[in-house]
């Protein structure tokens, strides 16, 4: 259903629903507003762009402090609220790497959002010079419409936000499994040493840290439910007949909810393990842990193993 073109609709219903705050944007619209919302959108994603990593490490430099800061008594247990640090971060890289602006709330966590943007945007207004190329400065060039700004703005900073839940994730199942820290540590250390900062190409060529984060999104994904909405009479390949096996008709006008958290968890999805041999000499037999969904492991992505969900 995900790959079918289905799902690249929300309906009337969904943005009816959420234009008080999604407004015109290109997570609430279809059609020719979705297009409009992509195009102006695309530039923010060009590869000049994504592969300066200049922008996430002088956050990354800025975190780290508050980290060692409420670990101040080495040895002794302390609760750290990373959930919070986590996403005062990932604003301030998302408010610098989209407005041009640091809404630097790890240092002022009182930093009013609202009025950092109205000061940008009247920045902008007045046609000041950016030092650097924001998707506010795209937006603002492209339309002096206040609504359409704030539309599209106000969709894309949450979207950056999904960064903190994806940390807070890993840093939890991390801290359950002790046992993948170690290899995941040296992997690190292996690839960019102790002092190299991160380039763009660094996370494809760790294999084992994109096992971590795959697993946490499986698992935790950031939009655990989600609704599309059949602009046609359209059929699904399965989900019909007695078995649910078959294809199924989908009237125009459905509305089709479906949860990726329950997706990844469900063993009917997943194929039955083969039996894996027992230890020499023993005619017990152990099953292999990556068949069943629940537990939380990285190695099912790097052992030639893939979810099917």
């Amino acid at each position: 259903m995900v790959q079918s073109a289905i799902c690249n609709h929300q309906g009337q219903r969904f943005h009816e629903e959420w234009k008080e705050f999604l407004g015109d944007s290109i997570f609430a619209t279809d059609g020719e507003l979705w297009s409009r919302s992509r195009y102006l959108i695309r530039p923010m994603f060009a590869r000049d762009r994504i592969v300066d990593t200049e922008n996430f490490e002088k956050h990354i430099q800025k975190l780290i402090p508050h980290l060692e800061k409420n670990n101040e008594k080495p040895g002794e247990e302390t609760i750290v609220d990373v959930a919070a640090l986590f996403f005062c971060f990932t604003l301030g890289a998302a408010t610098d790497y989209l407005l041009g602006q640091i809404v630097d709330s790890l240092d002022d966590p009182k930093t009013i959002v609202a009025e950092s943007f109205q000061y940008v945007l009247h920045r902008q207004a007045r046609q000041e010079t950016f030092q650097k190329h924001t998707f506010l400065h795209a937006l603002v060039h492209f339309t002096k419409d206040r609504k359409v700004t704030h539309d599209q703005l106000v969709a894309v900073l949450p979207a950056g936000r999904d960064t903190a839940a994806t940390l807070c994730f890993c840093l939890f199942e991390l801290s359950h499994n002790p046992t993948v820290v170690a290899p995941l540590h040296t992997e690190v250390l292996d690839r960019l040493g102790t002092s190299r900062k991160t380039s763009c190409s660094d996370p494809k060529e760790m294999k084992y840290l994109t096992a971590v984060l795959n697993e946490a999104l499986r698992l935790c994904p950031v939009v655990p439910l989600n609704v599309c909405h059949a602009l046609t009479d359209t059929t699904l390949p399965r989900g019909g007949g007695p078995d649910g096996h078959s294809s199924i008709g989908i009237p125009n006008n459905t509305r089709i909810f479906y949860s990726t958290t329950n997706m990844q968890r469900r063993r009917d999805l997943y194929d039955s393990p083969p039996p894996a041999p027992g230890n020499a000499g023993s005619d017990e037999k152990r099953p292999i842990p990556y068949f069943d969904p629940f537990p939380w492991i990285p190695e099912r992505w790097t052992a030639g193993w893939q979810p099917r969900p």
